[in-house]
């Protein structure tokens, strides 16, 4: 189904939250923002969280029984500069290329905050870097990039490389409504003129089905899978030809191809070929079901890929304080 242009015009005025941390993935989210060429009336808001655990990190055990609760609050306040320091300087490097940003400091979990501020702000877009600094990740994405993926109630891109431009865009698609959100998004920004999009969608082979059917006929029970795997790539196809003039009618250079096969597989394959810059893909396909599972399609592709990865997701927000310290 065909996002309406509604739809790609509400995308260019949006909030974007950009969790940092002072770490190598952190400047390669802050490179992204500006690969992206977001429009002028985005607004960037950087966040750093001050885990709860480092609270007491660096004070002087005698100092505290000696001064209480003042060199606590001192201690406190110390911390919170330096973490406001590090986003002054991110925020500089974001205004001078033209970006509308500001920034807030708040202190808990980094993944409950990310989420809660997002909520707040009604956030369309999540910018996060693939690993952070702090803690020990347990995956290839470390935990709390894992767990804004899963929860979050819109977009994010994960960013894994630095990206100082955007020439490649590989866009999984099945004609989902988390598919449309995707391609929406892509549309409404400027990106380069000779901006690369290819277009992907997977079909399942079933010939490996013919020996499960249960009529002993294989000739006749290949017949029919022939004519049913012929039926879903000409639907495929098709679902691709419509999104391809969508893309086209912006001015980009665009191919398409049907894959064969295992989706995580096939868009790992492709993108392995035309190296692009960032895979786009829906969080959910038509079962509506799968990011209920880790082992998503959209997860698998998170964690496998060597380049950023744009989940989309329907923006949908329930009302959830935040506990922001402060904003700069």
């Amino acid at each position: 189904m065909r996002a309406s242009a509604r739809e790609e015009k509400e995308v260019k005025h949006m909030n974007v939250l950009l969790p940092i941390d002072g770490s190598p993935y952190s400047e390669m989210a802050i490179s992204m923002v500006k690969a992206l060429q977001l429009p002028a009336s985005t607004r960037v808001v950087l966040l750093g969280v001050l885990p709860e655990h480092t609270f007491f990190s660096g004070a002087n055990f005698n100092s505290i029984m000696v001064h209480g609760d003042d060199y606590l609050v001192g201690h406190r306040d110390y911390q919170e500069q330096k973490e406001v320091e590090m986003l002054q300087g991110a925020l500089k490097i974001l205004r001078a290329f033209g970006t509308r940003a500001e920034s807030m400091v708040c202190w808990g979990s980094a993944g409950n905050e990310i989420l809660k501020t997002a909520r707040n702000l009604k956030a369309q877009l999540i910018i996060i870097g693939g690993k952070g600094e702090r803690g020990a990740p347990k995956s290839a994405l470390g935990d709390v990039a894992q767990k804004v993926i899963k929860d979050a109630q819109t977009s994010v891109i994960l960013v894994k490389k630095n990206t100082p431009k955007i020439r490649n865009v590989l866009l999984a698609t099945d004609g989902s409504e988390y598919s449309n959100v995707v391609a929406g998004f892509l549309l409404s920004l400027p990106l380069p003129a000779k901006t690369h999009v290819i277009l992907t969608t997977a079909v399942q082979p079933r010939m490996a089905a013919v020996m499960k059917m249960p009529t002993m006929n294989l000739e006749t029970n290949r017949n029919f899978l022939e004519q049913l795997q012929k039926a879903e790539e000409d639907k495929a196809s098709e679902l691709l030809a419509e999104v391809k003039n969508r893309f086209k009618s912006k001015g980009y250079k665009v191919s398409s191809m049907v894959l064969r096969g295992d989706p995580v597989e096939e868009i790992m394959m492709v993108a392995s070929v035309v190296q692009p810059e960032l895979i786009a893909i829906g969080s959910k396909g038509l079962t509506g079901i799968e990011a209920l599972f880790p082992g998503s399609v959209s997860h698998k592709v998170a964690n496998l890929a060597n380049c950023s990865v744009l989940i989309g997701k329907t923006t949908s927000y329930k009302p959830l304080r935040s506990e922001i310290v402060k904003s700069h």
